[in-house]
């Protein structure tokens, strides 16, 4: 049943937008953010502040590659720590992109490059617990809930066209953090069942929002 319900509540949610699409007429080309935390780390004796990842934070990294296969990302920032570069490296491989590593706080820097430079373009970008719901803030002017040290599965997708945006909280993967529903205007879309239920869903929701125009805040 929690299957079904949650294929039900993907399938509304693009129909919402394309109903208020049918009203506005907006050309402008969307940019959709897309934005995870790093998978999970493992121990390093040697470089306990940059430790790999864990055999889970593999895994759960070719599950992002899975996830992300079709979605048509044009770029990829990481930052500086192995992690987030490993957590992209499944998807940076079979996608033919050189991630782009950038300082994990320079969350200004990062938004404005990304809004100057890719206009139009679909872009992962791989943080931290403590940098995703900054950069999140300041794309669209929207609140996410903290993220808890033990929860990875959390995957957002920004769609901004000008200067209004939306943002869905989505999981991919195991999940590592029970599942709610934020408050607010973020919509949380969950994703349930195997692979290829979230790789389809995914798709489908970034492909439509880079056509229909956006009815929400800035």
């Amino acid at each position: 049943m929690a299957t079904r319900s949650a294929i039900v509540l993907i399938s509304i949610i693009p129909l919402s937008i394309a109903a208020s699409a049918a009203k506005r007429g907006d050309d402008d080309p969307a940019t959709v953010v897309v934005l995870i935390r790093h998978a999970e780390k493992g121990e390093s004796a040697s470089s306990p502040a940059d430790p790999p990842l864990s055999f889970a934070g593999q895994a759960r990294a070719k599950e992002l590659a899975h996830v992300l296969k079709d979605s048509g990302v044009d770029a990829i920032y990481v930052t500086s720590l192995m992690r987030t570069q490993q957590t992209a490296e499944p998807l940076a491989t079979q996608a033919g992109i050189t991630p782009i590593s950038i300082a994990a706080e320079d969350v200004d820097s990062l938004v404005a490059q990304i809004e100057s430079q890719s206009t139009g373009k679909t872009i992962l970008i791989v943080g931290h617990s403590n940098t995703i719901p900054r950069i999140i803030a300041k794309f669209s002017d929207q609140s996410v809930p903290v993220i808890a040290d033990d929860a990875f599965d959390n995957l957002y997708v920004i769609t901004k066209r000008g200067s209004e945006a939306t943002v869905l909280r989505l999981r991919y993967g195991k999940a590592s953090w029970p599942i709610g529903v934020s408050g607010g205007s973020i919509t949380t879309v969950v994703a349930f069942g195997k692979a290829s239920l979230h790789f389809f869903a995914l798709r489908d929701l970034i492909e439509r929002s880079r056509k229909i125009p956006l009815n929400s805040r800035k």
